[in-house]
C-alpha cells in the first residue's frame, strides 16, 4: 500500500500539481467518481455518497451537495430510513433526518481509508494528511503559494472576476481552516503534518510534480 495526500490552499494549484503526478506513477486521483467505487465494495450507493472537500464544504450549501442543486428545495422527497454502511467491521446507520455534516464527513474519511488499502493513490485534501497520519507508506504534501499568485490563478483559470478573487480565496481558506477544526482538531496549516511544504508561487507544475514524484520513489521505496 502506498499514497500520496496532497493539502492544498485554493487557487495554489495543487490540483493541476495531483493530476501531473497522477499521470507520472498512473495513480489514480480520488475524486467523487473513485469515492463511489471504493465506497460500494462496503455497501454503499451512489447516491448515497456525499464529497465533502475541506475547502468548500461551507461554501457550497449542503442540500446542494446532498440532491443536487436541481432538487435542493426538494428535501421532503429524501427516503427515509437512509440505510448507510460504512464497512463490513463496523456498521453505523443514519436516518435522513441524521444525515448532516458530520455523517457525511465520516463517510468521505471511511473512503478515503479503504482506498489507501487498495494502495497507490493520490488524495487531495479533504483531510488526508489527517486521516492517514499514522499509516505507513504515505508521503504527505503541503501546495500553497502568495495570496497576489492566487488571485491571478483564480481571475485566468477559474475565470473568477478580479475583482472577487480575494474573497472567494479567502472564504476558501475560512472553510479549509473550520473544517480542520472542527472535524480533526488540527491546524490546517500546521507544517508538522506534512514532509513537504512547496510554495507553486517559485516553481512550475511540472517541476513541483517532478519533485513529489522523486520524494515518493525514495520515501516509500518504490520502484521506477
Amino acid at each position: 500500500m502506498a499514497a500520496i495526500t496532497i493539502s492544498r490552499q485554493y487557487g495554489s494549484g495543487g490540483r493541476k500539481v495531483a493530476l501531473k503526478v497522477s499521470e507520472l506513477l498512473g495513480w489514480p486521483v480520488f475524486d467523487k467518481r473513485l469515492m463511489i467505487d471504493v465506497a460500494s465494495e462496503v455497501g454503499l450507493l451512489p447516491a448515497d455518497v456525499i464529497d465533502f472537500t475541506e475547502d468548500d464544504y461551507k461554501v457550497k450549501n449542503f442540500w446542494d451537495r446532498l440532491l443536487g442543486s436541481a432538487r435542493s428545495a426538494q428535501v421532503a422527497d429524501v427516503p427515509s430510513p437512509m440505510q448507510i454502511t460504512y464497512s463490513p467491521v463496523t456498521a453505523t446507520t443514519f436516518t435522513s433526518e441524521e444525515m448532516d455534516q458530520e455523517g457525511a464527513v465520516l463517510l468521505v474519511n471511511r473512503a478515503i481509508m479503504h482506498a489507501y488499502e487498495r494502495g497507490n493513490v493520490i488524495i487531495v485534501g479533504r483531510g488526508g494528511q489527517i486521516i492517514l497520519q499514522d499509516e505507513p507508506d504515505v508521503l504527505h504534501v503541503r501546495v500553497r503559494a502568495p495570496m497576489h499568485v492566487r488571485m491571478r490563478r483564480l481571475a485566468e483559470y477559474a475565470r473568477i472576476p478580479a475583482q472577487d478573487t480575494l474573497t472567494i480565496a479567502q472564504q476558501h481558506d475560512k472553510a479549509a481552516i473550520e473544517y480542520m477544526r472542527m472535524y480533526f482538531d488540527a491546524d490546517w496549516d500546521d507544517t508538522n503534518l506534512y514532509h513537504m511544504v512547496i510554495n507553486s508561487g517559485k516553481l512550475s507544475t511540472t517541476a513541483i510534480a517532478n519533485l513529489i514524484v522523486a520524494s515518493a520513489k525514495q520515501y516509500l521505496a518504490m520502484d521506477d
